[in-house]
C-alpha cells in the first residue's frame, strides 16, 4: 500500500506537470501570435494604430498569462511590445509628415499671395472652400500622432500660419460671409415657430390642467435655446461680439426667448391658478394632473428662469393632493367597515324571517314561482358571463342568472354611492330569490385557432355563447356593505 501511495503521488505530479505544460503552450502560442501581429501591424506608407499592441498588453495582464508563464518570458514579450510601440511612434511621425508634405506645400503656395484678389463672390467662396479643404487634409494626417512632438508642432505651426494668411486675405469678404451665414442660421431656426406671437391659451383646456394653444410658443422657447446654445452660435457670438450684424441677431434671438418664455409663463400660471382654485378632482386619472404638470414644467421651461419655481409649485400641489387622497381613502375604508358591520347585523335579522329552502338547480322545475335562498356565491356577471343580468353564477354545475327587483336595485345603487368603494363581487353573496323557470345566459368562451397541419395554436379569441340557465329574480341580498330584504 505504501508503494502504491508513492506511485499515485508520482502519477499526480506527472499529470499536474503535463497539465501546466499544456496551459503554458496554449497561452504562450496566443501571446506570441498577438505580439507578432502587433509587430507586423506597422504598415508602410500609412499612419497605423496601436490596437494590436494594446490587445497584446491586455493579454499579458490576464490571470492565465501570469499563472502559466514565468516573469522572465512575460518581460521579454513586454520588451518586444515596448520596442514596437517606439517604432510605431517614429513611423507615424515620419509617415504623417511625408503624407502631408505635398498638401501643405500646395496650401502655402496658394496663400503666398492674396488668393482672393480679383475674385467675385462666387469665386471667392470656392477659393475659401478649397483652402479650408487643404487645411483639413493636412490636419487629418496627424489625428493619430501626439501634437506635442517638435516635428509635428512645426508642421502644425505652418498650417496655423497659412490659416492666418487666409483670414487676413479674406478680409471684408470673410466677415460678410460670416454675417450672412449667422443671420441665415437664425432665420432658418426660427421659421418653424413663426406666428407664435398670435397664439392664445385654450381656456377650456386650461381648466383641465392642459397648456394647450401655445404649441408654437413652446417651440419658440426650445428652438431659440437650442440655437443660442449651439457650439457654432456661441463661437461666432463670442468671437464677433462687436460685429453689428452678430450683435443684432443675438438681440433678436434673446428678445424672442424672453417674450416667448414670458407668454408661456402667463399661460402656465393661468393653468396652475385654475387648478389650484378648484377642489381636487374625484376621478383617479385626473388626480395625476399635478404630477403631469410638474413634468410639463420641466419640459416647457428647461433653460429658462421659470423652470425651478413651476416644477416646485406643481410638485407641491401633487403632494397636497396625495395627502388628500390618503385622507379620503382612510375615511372611505372606515365607512366601508362600518357599513359592512351594519349590513352583517341587519342580515342576521332579515335572513331568519324568510322561511325558504337553499336553492338546488336540479329541483328548479318544482320550485318555479317559489322563494329560495342562494348562499355563499360570487357574482360572476361580467367575468364568466355577459352583463345582460345583474347576477350570474354556476351553482352545482348549472348556470343561474337573473336581475334585481326594483327595491333591491335601488338599495344596491344607494350603497354603491355611499360606500364609495362599491360592492365587491369577489366575496360571498347571500341571495333571497324567486325562481322564474328556464332561460338563457351567455357564457364567455375562449376559442383556440390551430394550424390544420401542425396543430399549433395560431391565436385565441373570446366570444359569448348562449346556454340554458335557471332564471331568478333577486328580492333580497347581503353583499359586503349591503343588506336588503324582501319588500
Amino acid at each position: 500500500m505504501a508503494e502504491l501511495a508513492k506511485l499515485n503521488e508520482k502519477i499526480n505530479e506527472a499529470e499536474l506537470k503535463a497539465q501546466r505544460a499544456e496551459e503554458f503552450r496554449r497561452i504562450n502560442e496566443r501571446v506570441n501570435r498577438y505580439v507578432g501581429t502587433a509587430e507586423n501591424s506597422i504598415q508602410s506608407g500609412l499612419v497605423s494604430d496601436s490596437d494590436w499592441i494594446d490587445k497584446s498588453e491586455q493579454l499579458l495582464a490576464t490571470h492565465d498569462a501570469k499563472t502559466y508563464m514565468d516573469a522572465d518570458r512575460i518581460a521579454k514579450y513586454q520588451a518586444r511590445l515596448d520596442e514596437t510601440r517606439k517604432k510605431l511612434r517614429v513611423h507615424n511621425i515620419k509617415t504623417s509628415i511625408e503624407r502631408s508634405a505635398d498638401i501643405l506645400k500646395e496650401l502655402e503656395t496658394r496663400v503666398a499671395a492674396d488668393p482672393f484678389k480679383g475674385a467675385d463672390e462666387q469665386a471667392a467662396h470656392r477659393v475659401f472652400t478649397d483652402l479650408q479643404t487643404l487645411q483639413n487634409r493636412v490636419l487629418a494626417e496627424f489625428s493619430r500622432v501626439p501634437h506635442d512632438e517638435p516635428e509635428i508642432k512645426a508642421v502644425l505651426d505652418r498650417v496655423a500660419a497659412a490659416n492666418g494668411k487666409i483670414e487676413a486675405a479674406s478680409g471684408k469678404w470673410a466677415i460678410e460671409k460670416m454675417q450672412e451665414r449667422f443671420a441665415e442660421t437664425w432665420k432658418y431656426s426660427s421659421k418653424p415657430f413663426e406666428g407664435w406671437e398670435a397664439e392664445k391659451l385654450s381656456a377650456d383646456e386650461a381648466g383641465r390642467g392642459r397648456v394647450e394653444g401655445l404649441g408654437k410658443t413652446a417651440q419658440a422657447v426650445r428652438g431659440t435655446l437650442y440655437w443660442m446654445n449651439g457650439a457654432e452660435t456661441k463661437q461666432v457670438a463670442e468671437k464677433y461680439k462687436d460685429n453689428p450684424v452678430v450683435a443684432e441677431t443675438m438681440k433678436m434671438a434673446q428678445k424672442t426667448l424672453e417674450e416667448a418664455s414670458a407668454k408661456l409663463n402667463d399661460g402656465f400660471n393661468a393653468v396652475m391658478a385654475a387648478i389650484e382654485a378648484k377642489p381636487m378632482p374625484d376621478r383617479r386619472a385626473d388626480q395625476s394632473m399635478a404630477l403631469f404638470l410638474s413634468h410639463d414644467a420641466k419640459d416647457l421651461f428647461a433653460g429658462t428662469k421659470y423652470a425651478e419655481s413651476y416644477v416646485a409649485r406643481a410638485a407641491a400641489l401633487d403632494t397636497k393632493w396625495k395627502a388628500e387622497i390618503a385622507r379620503i381613502e382612510k375615511e372611505r375604508a372606515e365607512t366601508l367597515k362600518r357599513m359592512t358591520a351594519e349590513a352583517t347585523a341587519a342580515w342576521s335579522r332579515i335572513d331568519p324571517m324568510v322561511d325558504a329552502p337553499i336553492f338546488d338547480p336540479s329541483d328548479a322545475e318544482r320550485l318555479k314561482g317559489k322563494i329560495v335562498k342562494i348562499k355563499g356565491y360570487w357574482n360572476r356577471m361580467a367575468w364568466d358571463f355577459d352583463t345582460a343580468q345583474d347576477f350570474a353564477a354556476d351553482i352545482k354545475g348549472t348556470p343561474v342568472a337573473g336581475n334585481y327587483a326594483p327595491h333591491v336595485r335601488a338599495a344596491f345603487n344607494d350603497v354603491q354611492q355611499k360606500s364609495h368603494w362599491g360592492i365587491d363581487d369577489h366575496t360571498n353573496w347571500d341571495l333571497i330569490c324567486i325562481v322564474e323557470g328556464p332561460g338563457q345566459v351567455k357564457r364567455r368562451v375562449t376559442t383556440e385557432w390551430k394550424d390544420a397541419n401542425t396543430r399549433q395554436v395560431i391565436m385565441k379569441t373570446e366570444s359569448y355563447v348562449a346556454e340554458p340557465c335557471v332564471k331568478i329574480t333577486v328580492i333580497g341580498m347581503r353583499a359586503g356593505p349591503l343588506a336588503v330584504g324582501p319588500k
